[in-house]
């Protein structure tokens, strides 16, 4: 049975009158909205501003109440929580992923080997730019900034 999510949302909006979600330390656990994601079992997708306040007994309380009202008493459902990311804070985490990728994609031990050291990595020991061959062929200093440099 597929439910609408306008009248999903009508029933969870009146649980949330009769039963305030649950907060912990001033936060309130706001619920934003829900939808029907799957019918065999009903599986039902809830929108909220922190996951984290989301309580199993609050889960359960929002189950019984879709199950009584839908007439769903012999059914398994099932409720997926998920947080709405803000369209800011995924603006800002493309840009990051943009400059991780960029920064990523410059070859720090053969940029620190040529200017410091004076030769290419690549050109000694195993070939490559990694941290173990700065080791071998620049030393420990230079294997610890490359380590740190990729880590980051």
């Amino acid at each position: 049975m597929r439910i609408k999510t306008s009248v999903l949302n009508q029933v969870v909006n009146e649980a949330i009158a009769i039963v305030q979600p649950p907060s912990d330390k001033g936060k309130r656990l706001k619920i934003l909205y829900g939808t029907q994601a799957s019918t065999k079992p009903p599986t039902f997708v809830i929108f909220v501003n922190n996951k984290d306040l989301f309580q199993f007994s609050y889960e359960r309380y929002l189950v019984n109440q879709i199950r009584k009202e839908f007439g769903l008493q012999a059914t398994p459902i099932r409720i997926i929580v998920r947080e709405k990311v803000e369209k800011n804070n995924m603006v800002v985490n493309v840009i990051m992923a943009i400059i991780a990728y960029l920064i990523g994609s410059i070859n720090f031990s053969v940029i620190f080997s040529k200017k410091v050291a004076g030769f290419d990595v690549r050109e000694k020991g195993s070939g490559n730019a990694g941290s173990t061959n700065m080791l071998r062929s620049v030393g420990k200093g230079a294997a610890v900034l490359t380590l740190l440099y990729v880590t980051y």
